[in-house]
């Protein structure tokens, strides 16, 4: 069994204004770049499972408009930098997959886009977010579901994308 990942992707022309903030500012700092995304579910399991798992999520899933209104960080290398997601309607997708995966809900999940992965210190990371200039309060339409092999196992830039869905709802 591995690690696999079910992310929220957004449409464009959002995917592509992420994709290139996220790569800069990794390039910058020495760091990976990964694809813009917001976390739905990680488990251990099967891939033909997840597989499975992720089609059955976007037969029942919108394409949700999220509203990012704040940008923070954490000591934490997945949490460097992110933009906080508004979080009821993506709090629905989470509990729906964890409930079609056979999970339990977690009271911790923090919906939000990561704009860097990474081990920087607070001083950086508040140069970085200023630099940024991000307007916020943006509404971002997200339309499909990405199923990614990733872990703590293998680095950010062995990831492997697995399967693209649309979400159909």
């Amino acid at each position: 069994m591995n690690e696999y990942s079910i992310w929220l992707v957004p449409a464009e022309p959002w995917l592509d204004k992420f994709r290139s903030i996220i790569r800069n500012i990794a390039k910058e700092n020495n760091t990976f770049s990964f694809e813009p995304h917001i976390t739905i579910l990680v488990k251990n399991d099967e891939e033909s499972k997840m597989v499975d798992v992720v089609q059955a999520l976007a037969k029942k899933t919108n394409k949700p408009t999220v509203k990012f209104t704040d940008i923070g960080y954490e000591d934490t290398y997945f949490r460097a930098i992110y933009l906080r997601a508004q979080r009821q309607n993506i709090l629905d997708i989470n509990t729906m997959a964890r409930k079609i995966a056979g999970m339990f809900a977690d009271p911790q999940y923090m919906p939000h886009l990561s704009l860097l992965y990474g081990n920087l210190d607070g001083k950086t990371k508040e140069t970085i977010i200023k630099n940024l200039g991000l307007k916020l309060s943006m509404e971002v339409v997200f339309d499909k579901l990405s199923l990614w092999r990733t872990g703590y196992d293998i680095t950010v830039d062995k990831w492997k994308k697995v399967a693209d869905i649309s979400c159909q709802k």
